[in-house]
């Protein structure tokens, strides 16, 4: 609460450990002290665009996080029978975040980018899914 970062007449603030909160710490310095030591403290939350009496999670989460609409391709992945472990794998293709070893390379780590399988060409997902002889 705002009320135990005021002590007295002064705030009371924890050393600040980056730039941001310098700068936060320097602008509250600035204001007057919003609370005398009578007023009880409150607190509003706003999640989007409207106010709420009490903090939810879940709404907090759909306003980070909003939905997008639904991919052609989540019914051939994501289906009743699907084995957990292709579809994730799936997934984790489908936006280009699969560990291969051009990624790695990309990184700074120290190996060849060449794929595992055929050496001969990089290890790409592009690769991996869909022109690598031993892959396909």
């Amino acid at each position: 609460m705002v009320a135990d970062a005021i002590s007295g007449s002064s705030w009371t603030l924890p050393h600040p450990r980056s730039h941001q909160e310098v700068e936060f710490h320097a602008y509250l310095t600035t204001l007057t002290l919003p609370l005398s030591h009578d007023v009880n403290d409150v607190f509003e939350w706003v999640a989007g665009d409207s106010p709420l009496r009490v903090f939810r999670s879940s709404t907090t989460w759909e306003v980070l996080r909003p939905r997008q609409e639904k991919k052609d391709w989540v019914d051939a992945v994501l289906f009743k029978g699907a084995v957990p472990k292709h579809c994730f794998t799936m997934w984790v293709a489908n936006y280009d975040r699969l560990p291969t070893r051009s990624r790695f390379a990309g990184w700074g780590m120290l190996l060849s980018a060449e794929c595992a399988f055929c050496s001969r060409f990089d290890e790409t997902r592009d690769h991996l899914m869909l022109t690598c002889e031993y892959s396909n």
